[in-house]
């Protein structure tokens, strides 16, 4: 693969090593909420891998595993010389590690209980009140026996050893979740173990680092060096182009626009109308990608499929707007967090593949540079207000990569496309902006299932094509529920989709919350 320069981190950090809990994007998040950057790994990465002269601390999460499993997780986390947090799990691995006892299997602890801090655990527990407070729990071993020297911190009455740690807090573990809000002050917990314990300060915001990414940008680009944006009028693209156009100057950066014939209504205008500052160069590909897609069913082959055909029409252009000097030396892509948080797990399985995330074949000769990959959708829409971008391009709902293809389950053709789109339109255009307790919908949109129907059209029969409305709030993509609407809302919608959309005869409602289920279908 060809060379991948990211952004950050270059600051101070955290790293939450995950072995597999539900929880574990929801302790980087929190950190972050208060000012402490924070990054997600798998817990299979080895120590020297992820250590830094930046790294200030470590968290290893909780999982579905037990000690006597053998989880994934180089014991080698456990020597470095940076504070190590355990939760659950990982409290269990670090008390193992250190001689202590874990005992396996029975009655366990599952929800909330009330949890008792000791004296001895004053700079852990600033700024939380002096009482019994109700905790998270969830878990079926426990530790049983301290490692020699270490201070018992906290108890619940089924767990005695809900918390300890050494003396000088270096290594600390929590058999509760601090990270969900279930657990009273847990925020503040982990704030006092990044700020007390780590050194942390709370400077972080997405905003302030602006800068600090524009002055990476061109150190990184040299001089003579151009760069190659690939924009979709999303607002990940947007701002990375943006950003790129402010640090480099507009004459050394060039915006291609691929249209893959996947794209949604009025896609393209809207495209040349909110990111029209940056000059996008538009190229028609719509015949090479359904010639890419033809006889592809499976998900992850149309998500291969589509990237590879994006990579290819990408390096044509770059050559073609290079001219042959060799100037364009980079491809910008605005990769976020949430992109290789999905394309990676603590047990290696990937839950999605995104088309930015696998890297590029060395045949396109050039390197990536994706200043947005260790930013969430919420933090780079406050990076774009810090940039003075306009809020129609900000607050758009986001679209998958690979478009439609993704919308239309099973073989993919210009037909079908064009069903889905039209459906998609409606959704669009009549879905309310946020729910009836007030919160923004994320996502509102239209999938045709490769199954037909019978119905009754006109006093006759049909047989024609499912669709399945989906409509999500959420804050980040990692997570997603269901909006507070009533059906009145969705069948309006329905009826509107089976009356003008030809080709479908019945709607269904997508009931499914993040997780179980993932927000797009494929």
């Amino acid at each position: 693969m060809a060379q991948r320069a990211q952004c950050f981190p270059t600051e101070n950090h955290i790293v939450v090593l995950d072995l597999g809990s539900q929880y574990s994007l929801l302790i980087v998040k929190t950190l972050r909420k208060q000012g402490i950057l924070a990054v997600l790994m798998p817990g299979s990465t080895p120590a020297p891998d992820a250590l830094s002269q930046h790294t200030r601390g470590i968290v290893i999460s909780g999982g579905p595993a037990s000690t006597a499993g053998a989880p994934m997780l180089d014991l080698a986390w456990f020597d470095v010389d940076v504070p190590v947090l355990g939760i659950c799990l990982g409290f269990q691995l670090m008390a193992a590690y250190y001689g202590g006892q874990v005992t396996h299997g029975g009655e366990g602890e599952y929800g909330t209980a009330q949890l008792h801090w000791v004296y001895s655990a004053r700079e852990l527990t600033l700024n939380i009140p002096p009482r019994p407070i109700h905790v998270w729990m969830s878990h079926m071993d426990s530790v049983t026996r301290m490692p020699e020297e270490w201070d018992r911190l906290a108890s619940t009455p089924a767990c005695p050893l809900a918390a300890c740690g050494t003396k000088d807090r270096y290594r600390l573990g929590v058999q509760f979740h601090p990270e969900v809000k279930h657990s009273q002050f847990g925020n503040q917990f982990l704030l006092n173990w990044a700020t007390h314990v780590c050194s942390m300060d709370t400077s972080w915001t997405s905003g302030h680092m602006l800068s600090e990414i524009i002055t990476k940008i061109t150190e990184r680009v040299q001089q003579e060096e151009k760069v190659l944006v690939a924009v979709s009028g999303g607002v990940d693209s947007s701002v990375t182009a943006s950003m790129m156009v402010q640090a480099l100057g507009a004459e050394r950066v060039h915006c291609v626009f691929v249209d893959n014939g996947l794209l949604r209504e009025g896609e393209v205008e809207d495209m040349m109308r909110l990111i029209g500052h940056v000059n996008p160069i538009v190229v028609d590909a719509k015949a090479r990608f359904f010639a890419a897609l033809a006889g592809i069913s499976d998900p992850e082959a149309k998500r291969r499929a589509i990237g590879k055909t994006f990579i290819d029409v990408l390096q044509e252009e770059g050559k073609r707007l290079d001219g042959g000097n060799g100037g364009i030396g980079w491809l910008a892509q605005g990769t976020l967090y949430s992109d290789v948080v999905e394309s990676m797990s603590a047990s290696g399985e990937v839950i999605k593949t995104h088309h930015n995330v696998g890297g590029l074949p060395d045949t396109l000769g050039l390197s990536l540079i994706e200043p947005l990959r260790l930013l969430f959708k919420d933090e780079v829409r406050a990076l774009g207000v810090e940039m003075g971008l306009p809020a129609a391009m900000l607050d758009r709902q986001p679209f998958p990569g690979p478009g439609l293809a993704i919308r239309v389950l099973g073989p993919v053709c210009p037909e079908r496309v064009a069903i889905v789109r039209a459906a998609d339109a409606i959704v669009r255009a009549d879905a309310p902006g946020s729910d009836n307790t007030g919160r923004p919908l994320w996502q509102t949109f239209a999938v045709l299932l490769p199954v037909k129907a019978v119905g009754v059209m006109g006093d006759r029969r049909t047989y024609d094509n499912v669709c399945v409305l989906r409509a999500v709030c959420s804050e980040d993509a990692m997570t997603a529920s269901l909006p507070k609407l009533g059906m009145g809302t969705w069948s309006g919608i329905a009826d509107r989709i089976v009356r003008e959309v030809p080709g479908i005869n019945r709607v269904c409602f997508d009931l499914t919350s993040k997780p179980p289920g993932t927000i797009e279908w494929e």
